[in-house]
């Protein structure tokens, strides 16, 4: 009996074997580098997204503290310049009066005026009132405790020998600067900073200077609202005085930002006052890292904000990335290659590459999305986790936003739908917009069934957020409700913008084209014909605008 056939026929079989274990194993490899590559710089993109992001809101946030502390700075100077009410007192210093008489007359003024003059929030722990000659005419001093101790005059030294930094405030008497000087020192008592504020008393139309107003306040009373408007613990802040010490601190720097720091601090004690002139990261740092600190001032108080970015929550935060990327890259690839040995021992090699190629492409077109929508789910429980509610209400929309877009079972939703949907898509933009824009929803819910395009609102709203409100200057407001008028229904997007050429845009609109001249119509075209499509002729977009008040209406077919 003949072998031989039997013989080729398993030596065939291994051989076609050996084919598609190495046409299989090939595949797996080029994906696992392509989903590698892909990862890769899924992960390098979204690196420098977040650092973009906490840049920015570094960048916010010491803006938004340096106008915080100059509305508080603004409220002492009003507080002290009460002072101009006491018109005895004033023509007393005026005239040079002697020491002596001033300090028994005047003894308990320091008192009345810190208890009557300022709110209990602004925590004012000691006022002092000095003469020309830097007499202490008058003290007052909040508690007098061994934990809650202040000196009887600022020009004395503390029990430890330390300075309360009164050479900083002779100097400043002594110059022709008129605004409030701004300074501090440390308590070793407290062991804490106090901001001080030291206020010229003029007399003569302001020609003379006869005495001075020095009030200290705890740090508190500032720290309580910066933590209030930074955007994360880990914010590295130093506020500081042109020509003087570091007022105050917060965050933790490290060792390498400390050096930094203490270079910018440095610099800034070196600078002198311009009440013209502001300062930026170029004075007080090299050119080389300038990028690495942000800078705000106020020059008239000779003020200067200085942050860093929190380097340890950017790495951390890349490590939580890496993590996600790679457990959905191993996903994928285990994936695929499950999909390589189920599937591909049924065709044959030119049919079986053609059939992974079109497979690849399919799973391709869904990765992004899915992929966004999977972190978007994972950041929501990070977010939870680490007690980070507004993130994890951003990502809950975001993902809301990205299911309603990528679901393409209908084309035609209802009302209810469509608003639920600009919920989400308003909360993302107004956080956005760090809040500045007043949204008013006003749908009645008997329209809730009317049905429209879907995607039809959100260009609107747009349109009004982006071009509409974006030059507005005080109160912005966003407007979304609905009327039935003559048996269709109307719902109305209002804004209290610049306004457009509503009679040029209706015109295109009913001609079917593009209103180039205003960038405003990018979109609306679209949505009209979607409309006219669905509900008919009748209806679709009409626009009336005026300065301050733009309504653009969606005109609907009412549901029976």
């Amino acid at each position: 009996m003949s072998i031989g056939p039997t013989t080729n026929m398993i030596k065939k079989q291994k051989k076609n074997t050996n084919i598609r274990a190495t046409f299989y194993l090939a595949v797996v490899i080029l994906l696992t580098i392509g989903v590698g590559a892909i990862s890769y710089a899924n992960l390098s993109l979204s690196t420098r997204v977040l650092r973009g992001q906490l840049l920015n809101a570094s960048d916010k946030s010491l803006e938004n503290i340096s106008t915080a502390f100059l509305a508080r700075i603004n409220m002492i100077e009003d507080d002290l310049a009460g002072i101009y009410a006491e018109r005895e007192l004033l023509a007393l210093l005026s005239e040079g009066a002697d020491f002596s008489r001033l300090r028994n007359e005047y003894a308990g003024f320091a008192r009345s005026f810190a208890t009557a003059a300022f709110e209990t929030q602004l925590r004012v722990d000691a006022l002092y009132l000095y003469n020309m000659e830097h007499s202490c005419i008058s003290y007052y001093r909040r508690a007098d405790t061994p934990t809650f101790r202040y000196p009887t005059d600022i020009y004395s030294e503390a029990a430890d020998g330390a300075s309360y930094n009164g050479e900083i405030v002779k100097s400043y008497i002594a110059s022709d600067r008129t605004a409030m000087l701004v300074s501090g020192y440390y308590n070793p008592y407290r062991e804490r900073n106090i901001i001080r504020f030291v206020y010229k008393i003029f007399v003569d139309n302001r020609r003379e200077v006869a005495g001075y107003l020095v009030c200290d306040t705890d740090e508190q009373a500032f720290q309580r609202f910066v933590n209030e408007l930074t955007y994360f613990t880990e914010q590295i802040i130093y506020v500081q005085a042109i020509g003087d010490r570091v007022l105050l601190t917060f965050g933790t720097p490290e060792e390498r930002q400390q050096e930094l720091l203490a270079g910018a601090s440095s610099r800034i004690g070196e600078l002198s006052y311009d009440a013209a002139k502001g300062v930026s990261a170029g004075d007080i740092t090299d050119a080389g890292t300038a990028q690495n600190i942000f800078v705000t001032s106020i020059p008239r108080y000779g003020l200067v904000f200085y942050s860093m970015l929190p380097e340890s929550m950017l790495r951390e935060s890349s490590r939580s990335l890496m993590y996600i990327v790679i457990t959905l890259s191993i996903t994928v690839v285990i994936a695929l290659i499950i999909f390589s040995f189920l599937f591909g021992s049924y065709f044959t090699a030119q049919y079986e590459r053609s059939r992974a190629d079109a497979e690849f492409r399919a799973l391709q077109a869904q990765i992004n999305p899915h992929f966004l929508y999977n972190t978007l789910e994972t950041m929501i429980g990070v977010a939870r986790r680490n007690n980070c509610p507004e993130v994890g209400e951003l990502c809950r929309a975001l993902a809301q936003i990205f299911r309603y877009s990528m679901d393409t079972s209908e084309d035609v939703v209802t009302l209810q739908r469509e608003m639920e949907h600009i919920r989400n898509y308003l909360f993302v933009m107004t956080t956005r917009m760090n809040n500045e824009v007043e949204i008013r929803l006003c749908v009645d819910p008997a329209h809730m069934q009317t049905r429209l395009p879907k995607m039809s609102l959100q260009p609107i709203v747009e349109n009004a957020l982006k071009h509409g409100l974006s030059e507005v200057r005080g109160e912005k407001i966003l407007s979304i409700y609905s009327k039935e008028i003559e048996g269709k229904i109307h719902l109305i997007v209002r804004d209290n913008g610049a306004g457009t050429d509503a009679d040029a845009l209706n015109r295109a609109l009913q001609n079917g084209v593009e209103y180039s001249k205003d960038k405003t119509s990018i979109g609306i075209l679209n949505v009209h014909k979607r409309i006219r499509f669905v509900c008919g002729r009748d209806f679709g977009l009409f626009i009336e605008s005026s300065k301050g008040d733009t309504k653009v209406h969606l005109i609907l077919q009412k549901t029976l």
